[in-house]
């Protein structure tokens, strides 16, 4: 018989009711779970937006969220996502969040109503899912499922001391324990081990919350399955980077979360140190500029690839983020929270609240979640996606960090205009209220009512150099990136004051991204709209980052109904005229384009001057103008072009002396007859030897490509498609250490490379490589006016060949 100890447990009427149990991990922060949120000002308008557009609606919308309960066990058996489980508890998660952020009374008797459904579809033996009784549990992504219902009716049960919610939790933990703890099966067998091994956060809450020991048991066993699969505890504990961890998926930020709560459970500390390491290895990889988080659904350890950023993995990272706030009580942690809250986060989210988005990305367009993953939709839940029920956890998180406790009193987070109803220590009333227009400026005045003596923290964003802050008359300090600490009365109600200057500032971009910056304006990444300028996004001017400033300006009359409003918009001067950039989170919410990566000035562009060193107009024969002509094979003089047989023939040129150590451009029209099928066909080639070819401009897979291989380094562009049969200006400029390539004089992708090449290539060929000997890369084109720089051209100097060609 297993001994359980005696302080564990209360014997009330035969039935057996555990006891919370003291953290002995400490925590620097608590979120207020009783405390009164009303935010105001943009935040306020995005909670208001989310609770009437969806958080009302969405349950008769979709009433398929708790139908799939009811008929998990008919025929014929329903044909569900894996995840479909998830649904209805990320959806009572963000109502539980909202409740704490709204005076709305049809709100809480909305959710107490959708709570006791969700109770009333539990199964005999505790089952919560939508899957048949043969399979439950078992398989699917069900016990992911029950994390998010059990996470929900915590969260109410926290709000509403409904104990119906919290015996429903218990039945379902209790059914899982019985299934994984009694028998032969362990968790892992259940399949899709990051998804499904999340349950252990919810069973270790449930363990520090009751003190059962069953529940501990099992997430002791499922530590043991991590070996075999994502390896948290351990890969933490040697400091490996979360991205290159055996299962970096964004799911597997749940599992992490598990740390945290056995760190508060156990005080062991090899459980913070790796909760600790695997916060700050994401944020230090793989956060984007947005504060979004993921490269394709999970780390990468690449924060500018061009790739899908999913509205699930900014939750999954917010809800972790929030946990190492609590953990650690750093404001830099905050500021990460502020970040992806102003900008990845609600930038997934209409400003009308009707939909999220799935994807978020950095430059491009932002489609509704219900369009771009429709496939999840079924019969009874057509707008349901894991994104769309998840999305609402964004704002609904602010209640978990805007203002905390700490040790010694209240520790406020958040500047944005607003009131919070909360007790100090010793449960007496305090009353917070912001005055602010925060994040568009930053004069933010802090009132404060409390019947005794309290301390309250302040936090100065680490972005706010030359803060100042005043209190009775006091000048206080208020370094960036500290809290600023008040031991008040409060009896006068004088307020708090900050100014927080907003400087613009930049992020260098790196990969994909080089040669290309970010622009903040204090919280805020700004962005180019197509909604907002005249120049298509192509087009856009080159920013001199250091001759940054930008004066607001107003909205066009008439333009109210269709286009979002943004937070700010304002106009920045370049050498080609202005460019208005709003705030990223309400760019392209019109179904217009949008960047938030733009094209910098730098030491060299512009420079101009000086004819090609290598130039061939190809109009007559294969001989150039300017350079020599080293070889010339299966061609022929087609009009005013030459054409390549793409079997083996290619014409070679010497290059210009030097070529890759410093800047170049080459620039050539061609027309392909046939897109290459299952191998590369080279454009223009200067390879040497493996690891030496100082440019390339490939066609693969019906893309263009721009590339180099050195040892110092093998980047390459992203691809732009490219069509058969008609003639395009293909043409790439090295610029530093950027490679640009351009499609028609447009500047289509860029990467960062080596500044210097260290190359021994002296010949360049076109349709083939000069000289390797592998698999043929010959291409059947034509082509004409060929020409190499020994500098970057100016963009409108690759626009002028292009119209040229």
């Amino acid at each position: 018989m297993r001994y359980i100890p005696v302080y564990s447990l209360l014997w009330i009427a035969g039935t057996v009711v555990a006891e919370p149990l003291p953290d002995k991990g400490a925590m620097a922060l608590q979120s207020l779970l009783k405390a009164e949120f009303r935010f105001e000002g943009i935040a306020g308008k995005r909670i208001a937006a989310n609770t009437e557009a969806w958080l009302l609606r969405a349950p008769g919308a979709n009433p398929g969220m708790l139908e799939m309960f009811r008929v998990r066990d008919r025929q014929p058996a329903p044909q569900l996502v894996p995840w479909a489980g998830e649904f209805a508890g990320k959806y009572l998660i963000s109502c539980v969040q909202a409740l704490r952020q709204s005076a709305r009374p049809e709100l809480k008797s909305h959710t107490q109503a959708f709570t006791a459904e969700l109770i009333g579809t539990q199964a005999e033996d505790g089952y919560m899912g939508p899957f048949p009784k043969e399979r439950r549990l078992l398989g699917e992504w069900d016990l992911w499922g029950h994390y998010h219902v059990m996470q929900g009716l915590l969260a109410w049960y926290d709000f509403s001391g409904d104990e119906a919610s919290l015996a429903a939790v218990r039945r379902a933990a209790d059914l899982i324990c019985r299934t994984y703890l009694d028998g032969k099966i362990r968790v892992k067998d259940a399949g899709s081990p990051e998804m499904n091994m999340a349950v252990s956060h919810v069973m270790a809450e449930l363990h520090r919350r009751t003190g059962e020991p069953r529940y501990l048991t099992l997430v002791r066993e499922i530590e043991k399955d991590w070996e075999g699969a994502g390896d948290y505890l351990r890969t933490g504990e040697k400091g490996v980077p979360f991205y290159q961890t055996p299962r970096p998926r964004w799911e597997s930020l749940h599992d992490l979360q598990t740390l945290l709560e056995m760190w508060r459970i156990t005080g062991e500390k090899r459980y913070r140190d790796a909760f600790v390491s695997h916060w700050e290895s994401i944020r230090k990889y793989d956060v984007r500029n947005s504060g979004a988080f993921s490269g394709g659904e999970q780390a990468t350890g690449n924060a500018f690839a061009p790739t899908a950023i999913e509205t699930c993995c900014t939750v999954a990272w917010m809800a972790l983020s929030v946990d190492a706030l609590r953990l650690l009580g750093d404001a830099g942690i905050a500021d990460e929270l502020e970040r992806s809250t102003f900008n990845g986060g609600l930038g997934a989210q209409h400003p009308r609240g009707q939909w999220w988005t799935y994807s978020t990305p950095m430059d491009g367009d932002r489609k509704a979640s219900a369009h771009e993953i429709v496939f999840q939709a079924r019969a009874g839940t057509p707008e349901l996606n894991c994104c769309s029920v998840n999305g609402p956890r964004v704002p609904g998180m602010l209640a978990d960090w805007a203002v905390m406790r700490n040790a010694g009193g209240l520790t406020v987070n958040w500047h944005g205009p607003g009131e919070i109803k909360t007790t100090d220590s010793q449960g007496r009333p305090v009353l917070l209220r912001c005055e602010s227009n925060y994040p568009v400026d930053g004069r933010v005045t802090w009132s404060v009512q409390a019947e005794a003596p309290v301390t309250i923290r302040f936090r100065i964003p680490s972005w706010a150099a030359g803060a100042k802050a005043k209190y009775r008359g006091a000048v206080l300090a208020a370094e960036p990136n500290t809290y600023t600490s008040i031991a008040g009365t409060w009896q006068d109600t004088e307020p708090v004051v900050f100014d927080f200057r907003m400087p613009y500032r930049v992020l260098k971009g790196e990969r994909e991204q080089a040669g290309k910056v970010s622009i903040y304006r204090g919280p805020l990444l700004l962005a180019w709209d197509q909604a907002d300028n005249v120049m298509d996004e192509f087009r856009i001017p080159r920013i001199d980052t250091a001759k940054l400033d930008g004066t607001f300006v107003a909205r066009e009359p008439g333009k109210s109904l269709t286009t979002a409003d943004p937070w700010v918009l304002l106009e920045v001067q370049t050498a080609l005229g202005s460019v208005r950039l709003r705030d990223y989170a309400t760019a392209g919410m019109s179904g217009t384009r949008y960047r938030s990566w733009l094209r910098t000035v730098s030491a060299e562009t512009g420079k101009k001057g000086g004819p090609p060193e290598l130039r061939a107009d190809l109009k007559s024969g294969p001989a150039p103008e300017a350079g020599r002509l080293v070889q010339s094979k299966g061609f022929s003089v087609a009009g005013e072009s030459v054409k390549l047989n793409g079997a083996d023939g290619m014409l070679v040129y010497s290059l210009p002396e030097g070529f890759g150590a410093g800047d170049f451009t080459v620039a050539v029209s061609v027309k392909v007859e046939a897109l290459p099928e299952k191998r590369l066909g080279q454009i223009f080639s200067a390879w040497c030897a493996s690891g030496d070819d100082p440019l390339r401009l490939v066609v693969q897979n019906g893309h263009v490509y721009a590339r180099i291989e050195n040892k110092a380094g093998s980047p390459g562009t992203g691809g732009v498609p490219l069509t058969a049969g008609g003639w395009h200006h293909i043409a790439a400029t090295k610029e530093g250490s950027v490679l640009t390539l351009f499609v028609d004089g447009v500047p289509c992708s860029s990467v960062e490379g080596p500044p210097a090449l260290q190359t021994e290539s002296k010949s360049g060929a076109l349709g083939g490589n000069p000289l390797y000997t592998g698999a043929p890369e010959f291409l059947a084109a034509e082509f004409r006016n060929f020409a190499v720089y020994g500098r970057a051209l100016a963009d409108e100097e690759v626009e002028a060949l292009a119209k040229a060609k």
